[in-house]
């Protein structure tokens, strides 16, 4: 799993919409939608429920959340040193 996939899940299910994320992470949505895709991949998993109003996470993608910032903080800490 990159770091960048993990980024923009977290983001994605902050704003529970792939378009409005993809504007946040300036990219298309697109590219988003593809990351999104390759991590559930990765993991195994759906992460997303998605729909013509946006996403909502699985039980998968609520545990991969609350993980998911502590997992980023851990790795951005690591690269300062």
């Amino acid at each position: 799993m990159k770091t960048e996939w993990l980024e923009s899940f977290i983001e994605t299910a902050k704003t529970k919409s792939l378009s409005k994320a993809s504007e946040q992470l300036h990219m298309t949505q697109p590219a988003l939608s593809k990351q999104m895709r390759k991590l559930e991949e990765d993991l195994g998993v759906t992460l997303f429920i998605r729909s013509a109003t946006g996403v909502e996470l699985t039980s998968a993608g609520e545990i991969l959340l609350q993980e998911g910032e502590s997992i980023l903080s851990s790795v951005h800490a690591l690269q300062k040193n």
